[in-house]
């Protein structure tokens, strides 16, 4: 499975990186794919579109994010929950909005 990226990229202490990564998996039992996909954009919101060939007719069913408006938040012993994974709503489309400097979970079934 190749996961193709075309997004925005910005320089690093690595080089030249996507603002979008992406890693997809096909869970066989299910029949569904997940796709994983950080934005490590600091500034703006991503639209992303998924075309997910060779699994047939398959719809966004969930969105799940990890994200927040302080990107130095953390989870503490007396903050165990400041940050969690939050339901994001779900289009008709196998289009995403994915929060600036977020880790999305994308579930197609």
């Amino acid at each position: 499975m190749r996961a193709v990226t075309e997004a925005p990229v910005y320089e690093s202490a690595y080089g030249r990186v996507n603002v979008v990564e992406p890693a997809v998996i096909f869970d066989e039992t299910t029949g569904e794919v997940h796709v994983f996909v950080l934005n490590a954009d600091a500034q703006d919101d991503i639209r992303t579109e998924i075309d997910l060939q060779g699994y047939g007719e398959l719809k966004l069913k969930q969105h799940l994010a990890l994200c927040g408006d302080d990107p130095s938040a953390i989870n503490t012993f007396e903050e165990p929950d400041r940050i969690t994974m939050q339901e994001l709503d779900v289009k008709e489309d196998a289009a995403a909005v994915l929060p600036r400097m977020s880790w999305n979970v994308l579930i197609f079934s």
